[in-house]
């Protein structure tokens, strides 16, 4: 079935549509191409899907965005005494070398530390990791309800104490690692999955389970766009790859406080070794390079994309809106009802 994607010029997948109505009935699970042949009748689903309203922004999280205002001023927070907290965290992790007699163990930390993207590196987990703490202290500040673990050490813990603790799990690991990997595991958490659905900057990628939803995404926010391009688009990635699953990781958060996830069936993905390979080479990945890097001889079978003119996405609202597929049904608080009066 994977004959319906013709490889574009970018290596990915991709199914063009001409009109809103080939788009949506491509887009339905009554076909055949969003189902694993794993047994001779159809199976749950594999894909999930996410609606761009340019076909040609690539699949990159909020965090690792170039020029983004909030976590840029996260980043200026620390700018002033960066060095020297980083340096105070160093000594705190050669106290620790002394005393625990780790043989080895001031090489490795002087290496890392000459690593030319390491700092870059810490200085972004920082700021990501500070954001989720503020978010999560004002909701509790104005009453809202706040998921358990945003009182977890990743949240709670200090910039200083969350890298030396994650130092010392390298140091100790029974191979040292010649790639660190300063984990964020943040992540995983519920408040950071709350945070991403109101416009936190984080390193989470949303993602519905429902194709029709991300098709109204991507139609919406095509109107909200200053400069779109010429198509929208609906990306898919199969979860349950085995590939995938070496470099990336599917988050389902609870549902209870988070209504704007209940109502779009959503869930998200996050690069597991997106810090580990920055440090390497200096530039954040992008989902669609991690599926081209993992099957680059069979791309289709993880990745997709499908397209539409532009001018067509007024047509597809209306074509969804009958489904109750529109902005009242998946964010519907009082506003956005009246907004659509």
């Amino acid at each position: 079935m994977s004959d319906q994607f013709i490889i574009a010029q970018d290596g990915i997948p991709t199914h063009e549509c001409q009109t809103a109505k080939e788009f949506v009935e491509f887009l339905s699970f009554t076909n055949d191409w969003w189902f694993e042949p794993r047994t001779a009748t159809p199976a749950a689903p594999t894909w999930v899907f996410r609606g761009h309203a340019d076909a040609r922004w690539g699949l990159m999280p909020s965090a690792m965005r170039k020029k983004n205002a909030l976590l840029e001023q996260q980043k200026s927070y620390y700018a002033g005494d960066f060095d020297i907290r980083l340096l105070s965290v160093r000594q705190r992790v050669e106290n620790w070398i002394s005393q625990a007699g780790i043989r080895g163990g001031y090489e490795y930390i002087d290496k890392l530390w000459k690593k030319r993207n390491f700092r870059e590196c810490v200085h972004q987990v920082w700021a990501e990791q500070h954001l989720i703490f503020l978010f999560a202290e004002r909701l509790d500040d104005v009453g809202h309800p706040v998921p358990d673990d945003a009182y977890s050490e990743h949240v709670r813990d200090s910039a200083e104490d969350y890298l030396y603790k994650r130092l010392i799990e390298l140091i100790q690991a029974p191979i040292v690692i010649k790639e660190p990997d300063i984990k964020v595991p943040y992540a995983d958490t519920q408040v950071a999955a709350l945070a991403q659905h109101h416009r936190i900057p984080t390193r989470l990628l949303d993602w519905t389970r429902n194709p029709m939803i991300a098709a109204f995404f991507a139609a919406f926010d095509a109107e909200q766009v200053k400069k779109p391009g010429d198509r929208i688009a609906v990306w898919a990635i199969n979860r349950f790859s085995g590939v995938l699953q070496e470099d990336l990781r599917f988050v389902i958060p609870r549902r209870g406080i988070n209504m704007y996830l209940r109502m779009q069936d959503g869930l998200f993905c996050y690069d597991v070794r997106a810090n580990q390979r920055f440090i390497r080479g200096g530039k954040w990945r992008s989902v669609e390079s991690i599926a081209l890097e993992l099957e680059p001889s069979a791309p289709q079978e993880v990745i997709r994309k499908i397209t539409l003119p532009l001018s067509e996405a007024e047509t597809v609202l209306s074509y969804l809106d009958v489904y109750r597929v529109a902005k009242r049904y998946l964010m519907p608080t009082l506003d956005n009802i009246a907004d659509e009066l």
